[in-house]
């Protein structure tokens, strides 16, 4: 958790909040090696919605995520 403090709390009363989601990484090398870590003060991000960003570990997920492109693209 985020804020341990809110266990309780309903999640629409907190405010947004957001995670990697892993999609891909640029990065300079030079920078990488000289700071041996991926987050840095250069790091950027780009919010992707829901409807963009499907996780897949299982069949249910995969389908969902088949779904979701069919009402994007059609």
């Amino acid at each position: 958790m985020v804020q341990p403090e809110h266990l309780t709390t309903r999640s629409q009363d907190l405010e947004n909040s957001f995670h990697d989601a892993g999609q891909f990484y640029s990065f300079n090398v030079n920078n990488l090696v000289s700071k041996q870590k991926l987050i840095t003060e250069f790091t950027g991000y780009m919010e992707v919605s829901e409807m963009e960003a499907q996780d897949i570990d299982n069949l249910v997920d995969w389908q969902l995520a088949e779904l979701k492109y069919k009402i994007i693209n059609d």
